[in-house]
């Protein structure tokens, strides 16, 4: 069915909006900063998505509706808003059962994957670009929380929220590479898979949705110091 990449984006994001308005978690408070860091982050991953398209990946015609945008599905375009909507909402979720606990274990694990960006050059020179560019992606996302210091991937329920998210991916990621709605070449990656899904695929996720939260922290905590500083009024400016 041509609707079925559609249909799975408006699944993505419907159960996330409706849940936004439960009184404990409020999201809908927050989405213009999630609108806002979703939108920045999807500039760049559709721009990569768009280079790739045709070797690295291809698109099943069955499934897709036929509209494209820089040669790119509509639907997949969608994917980079959906997807990261629901990731945020999750996250959303998350910070309100969890509290911020830290360790030395979660700060090397995010220095350590900071630097994934060397195994990265290697899958390059191997001819492996979608392992190479998902490493390379993955390593930027932990580099820029840890630039930005909005301490996200050393806190102890970051992990907790990996998880879960990895379920989703499992759920989701599994349908679009079982039916298939979207084909892999596998001479640019490893060809290593859980179920259906490449590997790489994950590592790409993790990239987008890190990226993601870590710019909508960093809109949140910005929009809360906004808020904190008196009005001129208040100083008799």
């Amino acid at each position: 069915m041509s609707t079925e990449y559609l249909i799975f984006n408006f699944i993505v994001l419907i159960g996330p909006v409706l849940a936004s308005f439960d009184r404990h978690v409020c999201f809908f408070s927050k989405w213009k900063s999630a609108w806002l860091a979703i939108t920045i982050v999807a500039i760049p991953f559709i721009a990569w998505d768009a280079l790739v398209t045709g070797r690295h990946w291809r698109f099943s015609s069955v499934y897709t509706i036929g509209v494209k945008i820089f040669e790119l599905p509509v639907e997949e375009c969608l994917f980079f808003f959906t997807v990261p909507f629901a990731s945020v909402f999750v996250w959303e979720v998350v910070k309100h059962y969890f509290p911020i606990h830290t360790g030395k274990t979660t700060t090397v694990i995010s220095l350590l994957v900071s630097l994934m960006w060397m195994p990265g050059i290697y899958f390059a020179f191997t001819g492996k670009e979608y392992t190479a560019f998902a490493l390379m992606a993955l390593s930027v996302s932990f580099f820029i929380d840890l630039f930005l210091k909005t301490t996200i991937t050393v806190q102890k329920r970051f992990y907790t929220f990996l998880g879960l998210t990895s379920i989703f991916m499992l759920i989701f990621n599994g349908y679009l590479t079982a039916r298939p709605v979207v084909m892999y070449d596998a001479a640019y990656q490893l060809d290593w898979r859980v179920g259906t899904i490449p590997i790489e695929d994950f590592i790409y996720g993790y990239a987008l949705i890190v990226s993601v939260i870590v710019v909508y922290e960093k809109l949140i905590s910005h929009s809360h110091e906004i808020k904190k500083q008196p009005s001129n009024a208040a100083r008799g400016d």
